[in-house]
C-alpha cells in the first residue's frame, strides 16, 4: 500500500464488484488515519461491525438499506466471472527488494479457457459499447442515476433469462476460493438424483446438497444447464425453491428481532 502512495493520501476511493467490501474494511483498520470511500456494484447486508474510517456506496442494490435481500445476487458468482481476468487468483504475497512486495498468483487453465471464449469476448463488447455511447453521453450531460433503471433491467435479465453461453461458463467454470472454502469447487458436479432423495432422511447427504446450493445459488443456470435429465433437474431445482423459501423465512425473522431489540 506504500508503496502505490496511499499512506501519503488523506482520502482513497475503492472501486471493486462487491459484495460486502471486508477488503475495504481490513485496510481501513490497518490505516485509521486515512478515509476509505468505497465504491461497488453492489452491497450485501454486512456482518461485522463497520471502521469509522469507512464509507460505502452501491450503484445496484444494498441490503443495508432494505428489510429484503435482493434477488439480484442470486447470480453474483456469474457477475465476478463476467469481471474475470486471465492473470489468476492471488494466494499469497512476497517480498523482494528495497521492501517491494508482489502478489503470487495461481492460473487456472480452466478459468482462462472460460476467459477466452466467453468472459474476454464479453468484456471487449462492454468496452466497445462504452467507446460507442461516450459522445452520447458527454453531449447530453447523461448522469450515471439516470442510467441506473436500465443497468438494472440488463442485471435483472442477466439473471433471469441467462444466455446459453453464460449458463455454460459459469457451471462449467471451477470457481478458485482457497480462501473462502480453501477449495476449487465444481458446480457441474451435481448431487446425484439418490442422494437428493436421500438427504430427506440422511443428514449427510442433506449437508452436502444445502452445501451445493449455497454455493451455486442461481437455480435458473440449473433450468439451462445441459447434460442432467429432466427428472433430475427437477428434484434438484424443488431443492433450490425449498432452500431460498427457507432461507427468506429465516432472514425475514431475523430482520423482524433485529428492529424488536432496536
Amino acid at each position: 500500500m506504500t508503496l502505490n502512495g496511499i499512506c501519503s493520501s488523506s482520502r482513497v476511493g475503492v472501486v471493486d464488484i462487491g459484495w460486502r467490501g471486508t477488503i475495504q474494511d481490513n485496510i481501513a483498520l490497518l490505516m485509521p488515519d486515512v478515509h476509505f470511500f468505497g465504491m461497488y456494484l453492489g452491497l450485501r447486508r454486512v456482518i461485522n461491525t463497520q471502521p469509522s474510517n469507512v464509507v460505502k456506496a452501491a450503484y445496484g442494490p444494498d441490503e443495508n438499506k432494505s428489510n429484503e435481500p435482493s434477488a439480484l445476487f442470486a447470480n453474483f458468482a456469474a457477475m465476478e466471472l463476467l469481471c474475470n481476468s486471465p492473470h489468476g487468483s492471488v494466494i499469497g504475497y512476497s517480498n523482494i527488494k528495497d521492501s517491494c512486495t508482489i502478489p503470487q498468483r495461481q492460473v487456472n487453465q480452466e478459468e482462462n479457457e472460460a476467459y477466452d471464449e466467453f468472459v474476454g469476448v464479453f468484456q471487449d463488447g462492454v468496452l466497445l459499447a462504452a467507446q460507442h455511447w461516450e459522445s452520447y453521453l458527454k453531449r447530453y450531460v447523461v448522469s450515471s442515476n439516470e442510467l441506473q433503471v436500465m443497468a438494472l433491467h440488463v442485471w435483472t435479465s442477466l439473471r433471469k433469462t441467462p444466455p446459453d453461453g453464460l449458463v455454460n461458463i459459469f457451471l462449467h467454470t471451477p470457481q478458485h476460493d482457497v480462501f473462502g472454502y480453501g477449495e476449487i469447487f465444481k458446480r457441474n458436479e451435481y448431487p446425484s438424483l439418490v442422494d437428493i432423495l436421500l438427504s430427506i432422511i440422511l443428514p449427510n447427504k442433506r449437508k452436502k446438497l444445502i452445501e451445493f446450493i449455497r454455493r451455486v445459488q442461481w437455480s435458473e443456470a440449473i433450468e439451462s444447464a445441459k447434460g442432467i435429465s429432466p427428472l433430475h433437474r427437477t428434484a434438484l431445482l424443488l431443492a433450490f425453491r425449498v432452500a431460498n423459501v427457507i432461507k427468506k423465512l429465516y432472514l425475514q425473522l431475523k430482520l423482524a428481532k433485529r428492529s424488536k431489540n432496536a
